[in-house]
């Protein structure tokens, strides 16, 4: 790891005294984040089956026993402007609800609330303690890099659509409903993309190997690494992280020497030959045009949410007070979180929950992941209600805030100066 690399200090960190830890509640904050972070990476397609209706997150699960643990040991503390907006968006929620026109489902508010409230905490760490836990991640990810080679590799060998599946291994029941976990490049094609086995969907493995891409380029500079994570990347064959990718390169390219940028150039050529060669790029290209073609999914995820906010909102007794908790059934849209919540709750509830979100990417220390994954995460899907999205969001963008330790002042006693005596 290197020892040179400047992480940004974290405004939210800033205003809170800086006080050094512990060796043992160092030991203690690291090893928990630790566990989230890789429940979250190997995790995420469990669910513990308390309910028919309710099945709960695992990871979820992991980063509410982590924040207890941390809570108890003083380990986290909570930024003060993200719990004044998490309180707007609590009031709002709850003021819109007593006047809401339509039906009210509280498993649904208490599913909002409960998945967004860790956003308040953060940990404060050294800049040594946040590259560690970094880089906790991206060998996890290294992991996945293997993991989606075997998944292209056991299509080559044994055919198109063979590829190892958890979802051959665990009971349904234990499993998150509702996601695509084996999909084709298109539909009607044979060839299955790769989802990492752990991943929810390609989608979820394209962005979070896009993540591991990005902060091995923002902070470790390690060639070979990138390389693999570019490689997996791509092997993925999903929009998503090639999109997070593209919105991070003007933070990524500032952070590089001239060899990355050359090398970054070299290995970007090569992967754009071999995508046009085997038609890996077709799928992704003709996305473009499908935003003209209601039903498809590129127009579903752009397109849709904003002609059903204004179809809900023509009606103007639902702009402040919203449609009602859970009212909102997708159909043939994709929602975006800020329009779901605006559409449930009313405008100004929709503002607070924006307010949260920005509040917590604007003081990143990985500005370039927060920056494009703020945007993904907003503006291309319907993430609101998904656990491994919005615990992704929490642990790389809004959970560590790096602080610098106090510089050592030395005092040194004033010059005594001459004090000239009062004119006549």
């Amino acid at each position: 790891m290197p020892a040179d690399v400047n992480v940004p200090v974290s405004t939210a960190a800033r205003a809170i005294r800086y006080t050094p830890p512990s060796q043992a509640e160092v030991v203690l904050g690291g090893g928990v984040v630790y566990a989230m972070i890789l429940a979250l990476i190997f995790l995420q397609k469990f669910a513990a089956p308390i309910g028919v209706k309710l099945p709960i997150s695992v990871p979820l699960i992991a980063v509410y026993i982590g924040l207890a643990a941390m809570v108890m040991r003083l380990q986290i503390k909570v930024a003060p402007t993200r719990l004044a907006a998490f309180a707007l968006l609590f009031t709002g929620i709850f003021i819109s609800q007593m006047f809401s026109l339509g039906g009210i489902s509280t498993l649904s508010l208490l599913q909002l609330l409960v998945l967004y409230f860790p956003l308040v905490f953060i940990w404060r760490v050294s800049q040594e303690q946040y590259l560690k836990t970094l880089n906790v991640f991206q060998n996890a990810m290294l992991v996945i890099c293997a993991v989606v080679a075997i998944q292209l590799l056991s299509q080559a060998l044994f055919g198109l659509g063979v590829q190892p599946s958890i979802e051959d291994h665990v009971p349904v029941k234990f499993l998150l409903p509702g996601y695509n976990y084996d999909a084709p490049i298109k539909w009607g094609a044979k060839f299955v993309r790769p989802n990492g086995f752990f991943f929810l969907e390609p989608s979820f493995a394209s962005s979070f190997l896009a993540c591991a891409l990005i902060t091995e380029l923002m902070f470790f500079h390690r060639l070979w690494r990138t390389a693999v994570y570019a490689a997996a990347l791509l092997g993925c064959v999903a929009a998503t992280g090639l999109v997070l990718f593209a919105l991070a390169l003007p933070f990524v390219i500032r952070r590089q020497s001239a060899r990355m940028i050359l090398a970054g150039a070299g290995l970007a050529m090569v992967a754009g030959l071999v995508g046009f060669a085997t038609g890996t790029f077709d799928g992704l290209i003709a996305r473009v045009g499908e935003l003209g073609s209601p039903g498809s999914s590129a127009w579903q995820r752009l397109v849709a949410p904003v002609i059903q906010l204004g179809q809900v909102y023509s009606d103007p007794r639902y702009v402040l007070t919203g449609a009602g908790a859970g009212s909102n059934l997708e159909g043939n849209s994709s929602t975006w979180p800020v329009v779901k919540v605006m559409i449930e709750y009313g405008v100004l509830s929709g503002l607070a929950f924006m307010l949260l979100l920005v509040n917590c990417a604007i003081n990143a220390p990985n500005r370039a992941v927060a920056f494009a994954f703020f945007v993904i995460f907003n503006f291309t899907g319907g993430f609101l209600m998904t656990p491994a999205s919005v615990i992704q969001f929490w642990l790389l963008i809004a959970l560590m805030a790096p602080v610098l330790p106090p510089r050592p002042v030395s005092w040194r006693p004033r010059r005594r100066r001459d004090v000239a005596a009062p004119a006549a």
